[in-house]
């Protein structure tokens, strides 16, 4: 026997084929974690407020099941598959992980789609020697707490620490960070690092990131059992009750913590962590014994690879959705589409996601923000705070908060979405974007931005042309600093009274007008 296969239980048999009982795989799985060591610290919010920072690492087992043939399995030299417990979901969209980004996907979706080799029952086991765990952050004063907690999934790594670089390289394990500085009075760029982190915590809620191995195939060294031993490489990027029981896990964690459950649960994931997100929303995996959810509400930042979509073909007809019991246990969800990352795939799979949603009768408790000048990742996310090529998202990532919870807690719904496809409000352009200075593209639809200057440079336009040409400028009207503060200011103010922005960004935009302008190295005429 193999050291790993001796540090997995041998496989109890479970029935893959029927996606039932969510509620009571959650409870077994947090059943099964250990608390094998527990660090604790102190951070502030940016008023100072002190908050407990408490590091777990966590061991634990997770029922699923998983494929020896088919795309995903096929991209590696060894035993591997991804961990699954919503086969009917994922398995037909299987082959979307593994096809060139730069050609449209195969849609729509039919009964002969993706992987259709058998699935095979397998018991997994997340550990806390390699990384698996969660870092709470709480208040230490009760009164500081808004009673609510939002858990951070993060993408495509294995179990990512908060404050490691997010665009470099995961291989190793960083040691847990602290939070970016802040400044109270105005706007702190970079905080994308942490994925809003700091955002959550100034607000006053509880935050848990979570820890997993979220790698894409064929990456992932976690590992499965089957029921005849076989040993299988895995990751649980789309296991559904894995972050259920997360969830739950952390919100016995905070009441213990702060004496009291918290009155509303959120998940924000960002690429890989929308893909997570999606699944849970969409299989009935948040459900609880009684039937209520788990988590309230779903803020999902560039779903990876535009997955999952909520499709599942039985027998010819798409049965993903269909039922009130189905669509009553569907939370609120609002999906950011950043428009320069693949735009030939991934973002038309994240436009096909809003449509059957909205086809579904969902599109009430749905909606799509879709942003222009961004892709992948942001200034934070690619370690770049600061720079020009790429913007900064954390204000707009404030305003998603608010509106997510005012939607929860209070039934106000969001503004409607924002797409840039027929029958749709326009996509959103951020004041830089709305106001360019230059142009934002994504080299090869990959993460990064890059920004070239309105310099007039090499056949390049000035300001002033691009501006006139955009319809910025009247007729011999000139580009100027005063016009540009003005022109940028009020841009961010019809965000912020859309709710899109916070309000107290505009006066931020007026205050750093002539920086923006400075930096960018535009030219302002010819």
């Amino acid at each position: 026997m193999s050291p790993e296969e001796a540090r997995i239980p041998a496989a109890r048999r479970i029935d893959v084929s029927v996606e039932s009982g969510f509620a009571g795989r959650v409870e077994a799985i947090v059943r099964s974690i250990v608390v094998e060591s527990r660090t604790e610290s102190e951070v502030h919010s940016a008023d100072g407020r002190p908050f407990r920072s408490i590091d777990l690492a966590l061991t634990g087992l997770v029922d699923g099941c998983v494929v020896l043939r088919g795309p995903v399995p096929e991209l590696a030299p060894d035993r591997y598959s991804w961990l699954y417990d919503v086969p009917s979901l994922c398995l037909p969209q299987e082959d979307l992980l593994v096809v060139d980004p730069d050609q449209p996907y195969p849609l729509p979706l039919g009964s002969g789609s993706g992987n259709t080799s058998q699935a095979m029952p397998a018991r997994g086991r997340f550990e806390a020697a390699d990384g698996a765990g969660m870092l709470l952050m709480c208040p230490a004063d009760r009164a500081d707490w808004n009673g609510r907690l939002f858990l951070i999934q993060h993408g495509s790594c294995a179990y990512m620490n908060m404050d490691a670089c997010y665009a470099g390289d995961c291989e190793g394990l960083a040691a847990p960070g602290t939070l970016v500085p802040r400044d109270p009075s105005g706007v702190t760029p970079g905080l994308g690092a942490n994925l809003f982190v700091e955002v959550m915590i100034d607000r006053g809620y509880a935050v848990a990131w979570l820890r997993k191995d979220a790698v894409r195939p064929p990456g992932g060294f976690s590992k499965a059992i089957l029921a005849d031993g076989r040993v299988i490489r895995t990751t649980h990027v789309a296991h559904a009750g894995l972050a259920v029981a997360l969830a739950a896990f952390a919100r016995r964690e905070v009441e213990a913590a702060m004496g009291g459950a918290p009155e509303r649960t959120y998940y924000y994931g960002h690429s890989g962590g929308g893909i997570t997100g999606r699944v849970v929303n969409y299989s009935g995996a948040n459900v609880r014994f009684d039937g209520s959810a788990v988590i309230d509400g779903f803020l999902l930042d560039d779903p990876g690879n535009g997955l999952y979509v909520p499709v599942v073909i039985d027998e010819g007809t798409d049965v993903s959705l269909t039922t009130a019991e189905e669509r009553e246990r569907f939370r609120p969800q609002i999906d950011i589409t950043r428009q320069l990352y693949r735009p030939v795939s991934y973002r038309e799979a994240k436009r096909l996601n809003t449509r059957v949603l909205r086809e579904k009768g969902l599109g009430d408790a749905h909606r799509t923000y879709e942003l222009r000048g961004v892709s992948h990742f942001d200034a934070g996310m690619a370690g770049a705070a600061g720079s020009i090529d790429f913007l900064d998202l954390g204000p707009f990532m404030a305003a998603m908060i608010d509106l997510l919870d005012r939607w929860v807690s209070h039934g106000e719904p969001p503004p409607s979405s924002r797409e840039d496809v027929p029958g749709s409000e326009p996509a959103i352009a951020l004041p830089e974007a709305a106001c360019p200075l230059g142009s934002y593209s994504a080299p090869g639809g990959g993460p990064e931005t890059r920004f070239t200057a309105y310099d007039g440079r090499e056949g390049r336009d000035t300001v002033e042309d691009a501006w006139r040409r955009l319809g910025l400028l009247g007729p011999g009207e000139p580009f100027t600093i005063s016009l540009y503060r003005a022109r940028l200011t009020d841009a961010a103010r019809r965000l912020a009274d859309e709710r899109l922005l916070p309000a107290g960004i505009v006066s931020w935009y007026e205050r750093d007008a002539p920086s923006l302008l400075r930096r960018s190295g535009a030219m302002a005429g010819s």
